[in-house]
């Protein structure tokens, strides 16, 4: 015989939510813009305004900091990579009309 409960597991029997991290609620995940360097540049003078307004500390002000330098480095790479390739197409587009 089965038992009809196995089936319809209790409240009880169920397992538990997730439970919370280090014993605190997980953080908000936040969605920010970072296309170009205008976008890491706003978004690095809201950090500091919010460091100076006691709202973020220093500390976390600097990791932050640091991580959208090096990310509004990154696309100024990736952006001068794409400059000289529309350059380099347009000088071979010319070259071949010449010959």
């Amino acid at each position: 015989m089965t038992n009809p409960q196995a089936n319809n597991p209790t409240a009880a029997d169920a397992s538990p939510a997730t439970p919370p991290v280090w014993g605190r609620t997980p953080p908000r995940r936040v969605r920010a813009k970072l296309k170009t360097q205008g976008d890491c540049s706003a978004l690095l003078a809201t950090l500091i305004r919010e460091a100076r307004s006691g709202l973020l500390p220093t500390d976390h002000l600097s990791r932050y900091a640091n991580a959208l330098s090096l990310l509004a480095r990154m696309i100024e790479g990736s952006d001068m990579e794409a400059r000289i390739e529309a350059l380099e197409k347009a000088a071979a587009t010319r070259i071949g009309r010449a010959a």
